[in-house]
């Protein structure tokens, strides 16, 4: 991200596993860390479904449509949560859902947008 954003200076990632990554940032707060995400979110189509700006759900496309026609209908769900670690915030970015609801047509597109949004925050 360029300066200015409010995700501060990118620190590195720690791969947790297939479907969550942590972020660290120095030179950042919380509050603007969490209001550099809800942009970033926001840009792409998103809303914030449940929770806060620093630990909350953001999500697109509908839910019960995708309960109905599975994977052929567009539906997103992503987790953040931000927290203070080792003097720098630390971003934990996670997928809300598996996709399984959507068979492996949804489980791949969930994959997909992951990949997708996951070099947005670096």
């Amino acid at each position: 991200m360029s300066p200015g954003t409010g995700f501060g200076k990118f620190v590195k990632e720690e791969q947790v596993n297939n479907s969550t990554i942590n972020f660290w940032y120095s030179e950042t707060d919380e509050k603007s860390l969490a209001n550099a995400v809800k942009t970033m979110f926001t840009s792409e189509g998103y809303k914030l479904e449940e929770g806060t700006d620093s630990n909350g759900t953001y999500g697109k496309g509908s839910a019960g449509m995708r309960m109905i026609l599975g994977g052929f209908v567009d539906r997103q769900k992503f987790s953040i949560k931000i927290t203070e670690e080792d003097a720098m915030q630390k971003l934990q970015f996670s997928a809300g859902m598996s996709g399984l609801s959507g068979g492996a047509l949804g489980k791949s597109k969930t994959d997909r947008e992951f990949s997708r949004l996951a070099p947005k925050f670096k």
